[in-house]
């Protein structure tokens, strides 16, 4: 009995095997213990936002020269701690404008006062002592002068006639500016040019508004001599049609100015040249005021 279970033991031909579990498949899942979710650890949430907008001034609005202006922004805090928070103002033309705080309601505003003439954009930055931050801008025109005057881009013709002069070498002086108006011209780099007023004393004026400090560097030629004056200031002439243009340069500040022409014309041709025109450097250029 006992060889034949022996014999039984060591025989695989009966069928008889060892029970084994089937291969596992490797997902490549790691396994965490807790089911995978999908959504990465933040750590920290996110701090309370932080944001300001402009109330006044509006987007374009404009402003004379003489007039305050009042800055004010609304500051939106979603942990509502306006205790502490301060906006600083500043002006691309102008620099630092001042700081202010902000009221509990989120509200703050300052009076930045007159402004330099032109284009400003202004910025509103509001901070807290939590490191936050946060901007807004507008952009303003402060003009120097806030009138109805448009635009008409002529000059006043005069004349003096039998004015007999050395046409070879006279330089014109403002008082030889003559009273008579006899028309107008467009302006232009040549205010005039053609055969005639022979023998005369021609004036030629205009008026030019300047909305900041503006410089004008123009170059004057004419036929016969030629002289150009700026609020009864020598600019630039010359005393012979063949000599070189003449080269001046003038800064204006803001305001209206006069711009004066007197040009001596011998025998036969005349011309004036003032380039560039009023008209491509200044704000407005209209013949009288």
């Amino acid at each position: 009995m006992l060889l034949f279970l022996a014999s039984l033991s060591g025989c695989t031909d009966y069928g008889i095997s060892e029970k084994t579990d089937p291969p596992q498949t490797d997902t490549g899942t790691p396994d965490t213990g807790t089911p995978d979710t999908g959504t990465p650890d933040t750590g920290d949430p996110l701090p309370p936002g932080l944001s300001i907008a402009f109330v006044e001034p509006t987007p374009g609005a404009i402003f004379s020269l003489d007039a305050s202006v009042m800055l004010r922004a609304q500051v939106t805090d979603d942990a509502a701690r306006y205790a502490n928070q301060h906006v600083t103002w500043s002006s691309s033309l102008a620099g630092s404008l001042g700081t202010a705080l902000v009221d509990p309601t989120g509200a703050t505003e300052w009076d930045a006062g007159v402004l330099v003439a032109g284009a400003h954009q202004l910025v509103a930055l509001v901070s807290d002592p939590d490191g936050r931050s946060a901007t807004d801008s507008t952009d303003i025109l402060v003009q120097c002068v806030f009138d109805d005057l448009a635009a008409d881009n002529t000059w006043i013709l005069t004349q003096q006639g039998d004015r007999y002069e050395d046409f070879d070498n006279y330089v014109p002086a403002l008082s030889d500016f003559p009273t008579t108006g006899i028309g107008t011209v467009a302006d232009s780099s040549v205010l005039m040019d053609g055969n005639g007023y022979e023998n005369s004393m021609l004036g030629l004026e205009t008026w030019v508004l300047a909305s900041a400090d503006t410089q004008w560097d123009v170059s004057v030629s004419g036929d016969d001599c030629i002289g150009l004056w700026v609020d009864g200031n020598w600019i630039a002439g010359r005393a012979n049609a063949e000599d070189p243009a003449s080269v001046g340069s003038v800064t204006l500040g803001c305001g209206w100015h006069r711009v004066q022409v007197v040009l001596y014309n011998g025998p036969a041709h005349y011309n004036a040249t003032v380039d560039p025109p009023p008209s491509a450097v200044f704000d407005r250029v209209r013949s009288s005021l």
